[in-house]
């Protein structure tokens, strides 16, 4: 039995799986895909001590996502 830690871990590409496979919408899906549609965010901030706009705006300004799209989303 896998832990949710370790899961997230795998998902997030920062594991490899021993074994099974990732499923999403009944189809398949390996963590470089995965990517594209989730993140992880560590409960314990050890790079940022910003605000919490700035923590979730800052994966899309290093992704060079224009600064009022940012504040839409």
């Amino acid at each position: 039995m896998v832990g949710k830690t370790t899961l997230m871990r795998i998902m997030a590409g920062l594991e490899n799986a021993d074994s099974g496979q990732l499923v999403l919408n009944n189809q398949s899906i390996n963590c470089n895909a995965l990517r594209f549609v989730s993140t992880l965010v560590f409960q314990k901030s050890a790079m940022f001590s910003l605000n919490v706009f700035d923590n979730l705006a800052y994966g899309l300004r290093i992704r060079k996502v224009p600064k009022d799209e940012i504040k839409k989303k």
